[in-house]
């Protein structure tokens, strides 16, 4: 996935850099570097983009759906429990936030056969 991908699929999510690295666990100057290629994102970020960048190529059933699930992340904000970090970006959110996405995933699929 290139910068110029991840901003185009940003955008088609109808987010601002702050809103998508907000729902993502990260900063609004990450997205920004990433958007303008001075830097990329580590092996495990690059996993959830690349699916969420799949989503979004399901025009409009994925798109529409990844983007409820990037703005349920929003309002909870990733509340973690007490001494614990949560964000799509580490391995126990980002199971949680890859497991959402291939739940609605397999229920298109289940209906469709």
């Amino acid at each position: 996935m290139n910068s110029k991908m991840l901003a185009d699929m940003r955008r088609g999510f109808n987010l601002t850099q702050k809103q998508f690295g907000r729902a993502l666990g990260l900063c609004q100057q990450t997205i920004a570097n990433w958007e303008a290629d001075r830097g990329s994102p580590m092996r495990y970020e690059l996993v959830v983009l690349t699916k969420l960048f799949e989503f979004w190529l399901d025009y409009p059933t994925g798109r529409d759906y990844a983007r409820s699930v990037l703005l349920r992340c929003l309002e909870m904000e990733f509340s973690p429990p007490p001494n614990a970090k949560f964000s799509p970006m580490t391995a126990s959110g980002g199971q949680f936030f890859l497991d959402s996405l291939f739940k609605k995933k397999k229920e298109v699929v289940s209906s469709v056969s």
